[in-house]
């Protein structure tokens, strides 16, 4: 009997003319009008993706840097850790904290970098050999890739990938870090 009570109630309800609606607001089934709540942020980017689509990497390191961290706001998972490869260019590495996988990171990224390989200690390194030592003689990773423009390093970033820029190089560097989240079946 208490169904049949409900049935009839939600059918006089669908019956019944909807009110007017302002865009954004929707109403429930209890009558009230539910109106589209802000979003607050702490600090909402300055720059989007789409107003950076085309720039691209300078030489500068912290022209790159400042654009990249003005397209992502800020945020406390952000890392931006400044280094020096092989003891002598500077570098920085950027990622989000909670993405990606830091004993990759710190093993397979930055230890290498930091220290010159073995095979390279006699070796005298210009900037212009730097990009093709770091990426054929010192990562060791498959999934090492290049690219110049800024808004893709961005979304590299915040998939869970981490890059590389190096004080001359004008092209980005980004290794496969994610962290793949596993849970018991």
């Amino acid at each position: 009997m208490a169904t049949s009570k409900k049935l009839k109630w939600w059918n006089n309800f669908l019956r019944k003319k909807q009110p007017k609606l302002k865009s954004g607001e929707t109403v429930s089934l209890f009558r009230h009008r539910n109106r589209k709540k802000k979003q607050v942020f702490n600090e909402i980017p300055s720059k989007t993706l789409e107003e950076q689509e085309y720039k691209k990497v300078t030489g500068s390191l912290d022209e790159t840097v400042n654009s990249i961290k003005e397209m992502l706001g800020e945020s406390d998972d952000f890392v931006i850790k400044h280094f020096k490869v092989f003891g002598r260019f500077s570098a920085v590495l950027m990622y989000f904290l909670n993405l990606t996988n830091q004993d990759r990171i710190n093993n397979d990224i930055l230890k290498p970098l930091m220290y010159k390989p073995e095979h390279l200690l006699g070796r005298e390194i210009t900037v212009n050999e730097l990009k093709n030592v770091v990426i054929n003689e010192t990562l060791y990773d498959s999934q090492v890739k290049l690219d110049s423009q800024i808004d893709k390093l961005v979304n590299v970033i915040l998939r869970g990938e981490t890059v590389i820029l190096i004080e001359g190089i004008i092209e980005g560097i980004y290794v496969g870090t994610r962290k793949v989240e596993k849970r018991s079946i």
